[in-house]
């Protein structure tokens, strides 16, 4: 009869129902794992600063600029103390990164003869409060001698051999603290001069101290390099006055803060926002956040 027909049907339903239902909730557990993972990232590096810059672009030329690109750097994307969150800007922008980690901003400019703007610049960035253990594939490029940190010369690896200690933890505070100890401050200069230079002087400023202590780690077998950023302890504006150089070396599968020039290794880790890892190599030396303009008549300035 129709009656009983619709009523078995009925009932095949609800236990079909009832049958599927276990299933659909073994499913929320999963869901629930990839969230305590995403917890677990920002336990990890636990302290939040937001940071913000802005540069100026100005047409010098009577003719109009059309479509050129300039290009910002941004906080480093991730090393064993910090991790670049969310980025905004003023003006549309593509994010670009490179095979170190470094994040660069891609801007495209159209302005009439004579006129000029301003592009601010907001990021977030996270830190951990002890390094996190990183993985380093490749130990060679941090070791390699190069034009700026010249870890090959004679003269540096006499020095680095002298440096006391027996686990690479101790020798590398020692090369810190020889390095603050014997380059003395020489006054902030517009170009990256290289360690060998800042140990024949005896005199720096804070590029030269790391450029030396890299090298000066390398030439004993230390993987280390070379840092451009800022020191801050709190939401920051950063300026160009304020800009910083600083090394860091992998000692014990992470990378670790080591500043001769404020006497630092180890300590205040948290506050270096690292906008640039150089590579040791003709890299120029970086401003505050460094700008370059495609078209010849754009001039391009900071803060």
């Amino acid at each position: 009869m129709p009656g009983v027909r619709a009523m078995r049907s009925l009932i095949i339903g609800l236990l079909l129902l009832v049958a599927v239902a276990p299933a659909v909730h073994a499913k929320r557990p999963a869901v629930r794992d990839q969230r305590s993972r995403a917890v677990k990232t920002e336990d990890a590096y636990p302290i939040e600063r937001r940071v913000r810059y802005s540069f100026s672009i100005r047409n010098r030329g009577s003719q109009p600029v059309r479509d050129a690109e300039v290009f910002a750097f941004a906080p480093v994307e991730r090393t064993s103390l910090q991790r670049a969150g969310a980025i905004t800007a003023s003006q549309p922008f593509e994010l670009r990164r490179d095979a170190l980690g470094n994040q660069s901003l891609r801007f495209v400019v159209t302005l009439p003869p004579f006129a000029s703007k301003v592009i601010s610049v907001d990021a977030v960035v996270r830190f951990a409060a002890m390094p996190r253990a990183e993985e380093l594939p490749a130990r060679q490029p941090f070791l390699a001698s190069a034009p700026y940190v010249q870890a090959d010369d004679p003269a540096i690896q006499r020095v680095a051999a002298d440096v006391g200690g027996t686990q690479q933890i101790d020798i590398a505070a020692g090369i810190e603290r020889w390095v603050a100890d014997h380059v003395r401050e020489n006054g902030r200069v517009a170009e990256r001069r290289g360690a060998r230079l800042a140990l024949d002087s005896g005199r720096g400023d804070c590029t030269d101290r790391a450029d030396l202590f890299v090298a000066l780690a390398r030439a004993r077998g230390i993987p280390a390099r070379t840092m451009a950023g800022f020191v801050v302890n709190h939401d920051a504006v950063l300026r160009i006055a304020d800009y910083h150089n600083w090394a860091e070396v992998y000692v014990d599968g992470a990378w670790r803060t080591a500043d001769p020039d404020k006497r630092v290794f180890g300590d205040s880790q948290s506050q270096y926002v690292a906008l640039r890892i150089l590579d040791g190599d003709a890299e120029p030396l970086l401003g505050g956040a460094a700008v370059f303009a495609s078209h010849p008549e754009l001039a391009v300035g900071v803060d």
